[in-house]
């Protein structure tokens, strides 16, 4: 083989290379965007909650669990946020033994064992140093947990629990993917 060949053989391999490279970071940091951009809807979401509480709090009409059960203001806003937040699977504000203080599903019995991860375990994955390791996290639909603690006269009252799913960043991870490799399900996806 000639000199010639081996070189153009070697700077195509070398630009593959650096093409799936800069795709593997470009994939990343959407990746990243994505969980950050799920972080602040739930975050945000923990935050409106804690204030209508605290407003409701603040005009009790009986012991603070009944005064929250009766707030229809708390109850719209936990079941609107099951129909316009972004990838929230559920919402409910539990005290500390487990019980649910109150949830759009009006389920305050029993004790609620979540099946979630909490949100930092993902968000580690993202920030990690190697491109692509949140990968296998977001590949499927998972659930991860954000937290917020309610305390009433320094003592923890309760805690705001918002499940947020990956499925909507999955179908996208897909199709990065698909795209990255070139694949027919990437191009038939894409407009004419």
């Amino acid at each position: 083989m000639r000199l010639t060949a081996k070189l153009t053989g070697l700077f195509l391999v070398l630009l593959a290379g650096t093409v799936m490279a800069v795709m593997a970071l470009a994939i990343d940091r959407t990746l990243e965007v994505m969980v950050s951009d799920l972080h602040g809807s739930g975050d945000r979401l923990t935050q409106e909650i804690f204030e209508q509480m605290r407003a409701a709090l603040a005009h009790p009409t009986g012991d603070a669990v009944t005064t929250l059960r009766n707030d229809r203001g708390l109850y719209t806003l936990l079941e609107s946020s099951l129909a316009f937040g972004q990838g929230v699977l559920y919402v409910r504000v539990v005290a500390p033994d487990g019980r649910i203080v109150v949830s759009p599903q009006h389920a305050f019995e029993g004790a609620f064992s979540p099946t979630a991860q909490p949100f930092d375990d993902l968000y580690q994955e993202v920030k990690s140093w190697v491109p692509l390791s949140a990968l296998p996290a977001l590949w499927g639909d998972r659930t991860y947990e954000l937290s917020r603690p309610v305390e009433i006269n320094g003592q923890l009252f309760a805690n705001i629990k918002v499940g947020l799913s990956t499925i909507l960043i999955s179908n996208e991870v897909h199709h990065l993917i698909a795209v990255m490799l070139g694949s027919r399900s990437a191009r038939s996806r894409s407009p004419p």
